[in-house]
């Protein structure tokens, strides 16, 4: 039996359960994404999307991979790595981006019903 979304989201994250948000977040998710595109793995790729917009909100709105940290005198830097999807800043939208390309996409033409 398939998780609901909302079952998906507080399995990998349970404090999310008391967020007052979580279904105004669902909804913006739902809006983002196609069941025609992710079939079976809908509700796990909304979830997965609610969870990377919490990050992302957490964040200020602040996206995008750490490129360098410092601790008093002491500073290092990293190379940033370039990706074509904003899912791609954090752990959960990474986990989307690897669910959508697991995804088998067959040629259809419009004779298709």
């Amino acid at each position: 039996m398939a998780l609901t979304i909302i079952e998906n989201v507080v399995l990998r994250n349970p404090a999310i359960t008391e967020d007052d948000r979580l279904d105004k977040m669902i909804e913006v998710a739902e809006g983002r994404l196609s069941v025609d595109t992710f079939g079976d793995n809908y509700n796990e790729a909304v979830a997965l999307l609610v969870l990377h917009m919490y990050e992302i909100s957490d964040r200020g709105g602040a996206g995008g991979s750490i490129t360098s940290e410092r601790e008093g005198q002491l500073a290092r830097s990293f190379a940033a790595a370039a990706s074509p999807m904003a899912w791609a800043s954090t752990s959960w939208g990474q986990e989307l981006i690897q669910l959508t390309r697991s995804l088998a996409f067959f040629p259809r033409t419009r004779m298709m019903p």
